[in-house]
C-alpha cells in the first residue's frame, strides 16, 4: 500500500497540469484561510453553519449523529468570554495594521536594506502566511487552525514601534 500511495503522489507532482492544480488549489485555500476566519472561530461548538459541521455532513453523513451528540458539542463546555473578546480583538488587529501601515508610509521602510524591522517584518509575515498556508493546503480540520497565529500582527506593530523608537527613526523627507 506504502508503495502504492507513494508512486501516486510522485506522479502527480511530475505531472505538470496536476501539479499545477495542486499548486492553484493549495494557493486558492490559503486565501480562502486568510479571509475566512476570525479570532473566536473554532473556540465553540462547531453546530449547524460551521465550516467542519458542513464537512462532516458531507465527507461522513452516518457519523453526524455522533457528532452532534458529542461533548464538544456542548455550547457549556466552552468558555463564553471569547465571544466578549472578539470585538476587542478586531480594535487590536486594526490598531495594529495602522500603526504598521503608518510606520511604512511616514518611515519609507524599504525591505531590499533588510533592516532589523525589514527582518522582523518578514519573519513574521511570512511565519502567518506559512501557518495558514500549511493549515488551509494540507490539514483542513476546523476553522481554528486559520487563527493560530493571529497574535503576530499586533506583535509586529509592537516590535515595529520598539525598533523605530529606539533606533531613532526620523521620517525621511
Amino acid at each position: 500500500m506504502e508503495t502504492e500511495l507513494g508512486s501516486i503522489v510522485a506522479g502527480s507532482l511530475q505531472e505538470p497540469a496536476l501539479l499545477w492544480m495542486q499548486v492553484t488549489t493549495a494557493m486558492n485555500a490559503t486565501v480562502k484561510q486568510l479571509t475566512r476566519f476570525a479570532i473566536g472561530d473554532g473556540n465553540g461548538a462547531f453546530g449547524e453553519g460551521t465550516i467542519l459541521h458542513e464537512r462532516i455532513t458531507s465527507f461522513i453523513p452516518s457519523e453526524i449523529t455522533a457528532f452532534d451528540n458529542a461533548r464538544q458539542m456542548d455550547p457549556a463546555q466552552f468558555n463564553v468570554a471569547v465571544s466578549l473578546l472578539v470585538p476587542f480583538h478586531e480594535l487590536v488587529m486594526c490598531l495594529a495594521l495602522l500603526v504598521l501601515a503608518l510606520s511604512w508610509i511616514f518611515y519609507r521602510i524599504r525591505l531590499q536594506s533588510l533592516s532589523d524591522l525589514s527582518s522582523a517584518s518578514l519573519f513574521l509575515i511570512s511565519s502567518i502566511l506559512v501557518n495558514v498556508a500549511i493549515n488551509a493546503s494540507l490539514v483542513m480540520v476546523a476553522d481554528r487552525f486559520g487563527t493560530k497565529l493571529a497574535w503576530a500582527v499586533p506583535f509586529l506593530a509592537t516590535v515595529t514601534c520598539v525598533l523605530l523608537f529606539q533606533k531613532g527613526y526620523r521620517p525621511t523627507s
